[in-house]
């Protein structure tokens, strides 16, 4: 449950902000990302593999958006937000550990890091052929 906590705290972070400047968030767009590396993830069955999976995509999402607040953080122009994208940075990279973590308490070392990797060749195709946009974890329609 805390990291469910932690999630809703940061909803109404961002959310406070968002009024603040005069914004507010829209409908949901499919996220091509997240559809992608899904697509690939193995269905839910008695050996655990659906599971697995579930957890290193997860890992692999919540690893990419710390990486993108990192970036964000090192903008000139957005040092008001400076404190916000510190804060669900360091989150992110926490709840990437923590979804590997999970995955190694379910599965052995090998079977994670194989298909880890494995997915990880997928997540860098996926990148290859998205269009870059302003988005996190939302899905993005274009200018």
């Amino acid at each position: 449950m805390p990291l469910v906590r932690e999630e809703t705290e940061h909803l109404h972070r961002v959310l406070r902000e968002l009024d603040a400047r005069g914004g507010g968030i829209g409908f949901d767009l499919p996220n091509p990302y997240a559809s992608g590396l899904l697509s690939h993830a193995r269905s839910s069955g008695r050996d655990g593999r659906g599971y697995l999976d579930a957890l290193l995509v997860s890992a692999l999402i919540e690893m990419r958006s710390h990486e993108r607040f990192v970036r964000l953080r090192a903008c000139a122009a957005t040092r008001p937000l400076h404190r916000l994208y510190d804060a669900l940075g360091e989150a992110e990279a926490r709840h990437g550990t923590l979804f590997l973590a999970l995955a190694l308490e379910a599965h052995d070392e090998g079977s994670v890091r194989e298909r880890f990797d494995e997915l990880a060749r997928v997540e860098s195709a996926l990148l290859d052929g998205l269009d870059p946009g302003p988005r996190v974890h939302s899905g993005w329609r274009g200018l």
